[in-house]
């Protein structure tokens, strides 16, 4: 058995496939599983399952003839778009999926033309599974194994941890400023919490100049940003107390590794399927009547007061910590 898996990206989506890895893996235990995805995910890829041949996802007419020579049994897309469309139609498999991305239902909730909401993104990527099998179950949550792909000297210098203090990561950034906490508030959020708790600031390059600015108002505070791929990160959140992030990625990773997290919802909306699967989860969100107004977040707030963040104190946000973690 010859399985091949499409998502090309983004992290937040590819850790949601890992259910679909695993409810294949119980399906077909001996199946050789392919993912193709864009380089860049590599070791994330490598921490849904232990036995997948990651497929390294090219352009060029070259690379789809060359995939064209592999001979696949089930073929699942779990991206929906022209790209893994093209994939299905020179690539051959005797069994074709594609999931449901419900893009209608998310416009309308988006619209507020519905009072629907989507139960689960993961629930979404088993429509695929429905579509080949009866016996698909839904019982699998993402799971992120890091050390299937973790690398321990890449993760040297990191910051002592402090003793008798709890430690949380604070993912300062998103993708889309109306996914982001304002920086703002995150400072008042830190002067609350003063030297009680021992902080991490995670994110990509682009979040280490706020994050400077927390890390040297603050003593308790360690700037961290752009410097760890995605197997050292996922080690790194591993090791702490508490998580908070906005709807971005790492909440999904935080989530996929079982942390209590703090997930905070702006221009976004947990009915459009993006909620953290994670008991320990705990979510907040304005519940604004223009909430969500898009899918995946915007450059500005369409009615220019952003109330859907504001909204949330950071009061609020540690009450939920100490609800979470104690003091």
């Amino acid at each position: 058995m010859k399985i091949l898996l499409l998502r090309l990206s983004s992290m937040g989506d590819i850790i949601l496939t890992q259910s679909v890895v695993a409810e294949l893996r119980q399906l077909y235990p001996q199946a050789q599983i392919h993912y193709c995805s864009k380089s860049q995910y590599a070791d994330l890829v490598k921490m849904l399952d232990d036995e997948l041949v990651f497929v390294p996802y090219g352009k060029t007419l070259g690379w789809h003839l060359l995939l064209l020579k592999e001979q696949y049994d089930i073929m699942i897309d779990l991206h929906g778009k022209f790209s893994t469309w093209l994939i299905r139609c020179i690539v051959h498999a005797r069994r074709k999926a594609t999931y449901s991305k419900q893009r209608r239902l998310r416009k309308s909730i988006v619209n507020k033309t519905t009072d629907t909401a989507i139960e689960s993104t993961v629930r979404l990527y088993y429509s695929a599974l429905d579509k080949l099998f009866k016996n698909a179950s839904y019982l699998h949550k993402p799971l992120l194994h890091p050390k299937l792909s973790f690398r321990e000297s890449s993760c040297d210098g990191l910051p002592e941890r402090m003793d008798g203090k709890k430690l949380i990561a604070i993912f300062v950034g998103a993708a889309h400023p109306t996914k982001t906490y304002p920086i703002q508030l995150y400072r008042e959020l830190l002067s609350i919490l003063g030297d009680r708790y021992q902080v991490w600031l995670l994110g990509d390059n682009q979040d280490r100049e706020p994050a400077s600015i927390l890390a040297r108002e603050f003593s308790a505070s360690h700037n961290l940003c752009g410097r760890f791929g995605f197997a050292e990160l996922a080690q790194v959140v591993a090791q702490t107390d508490l998580v908070i992030s906005g709807d971005t990625g790492p909440m999904h990773m935080a989530a996929a590794l079982g942390k209590k997290q703090i997930a905070i919802f702006g221009g976004t909306h947990p009915k459009l399927g993006f909620a953290p699967l994670n008991e320990s989860a705990k979510i907040l969100c304005a519940n604004l009547p223009c909430q969500p107004c898009s899918l995946h977040g915007l450059e500005r707030c369409p009615l220019k007061h952003f109330r859907c963040m504001l909204d949330i104190s950071p009061q609020r946000i540690v009450e939920s910590i100490e609800e979470l973690i104690g003091r």
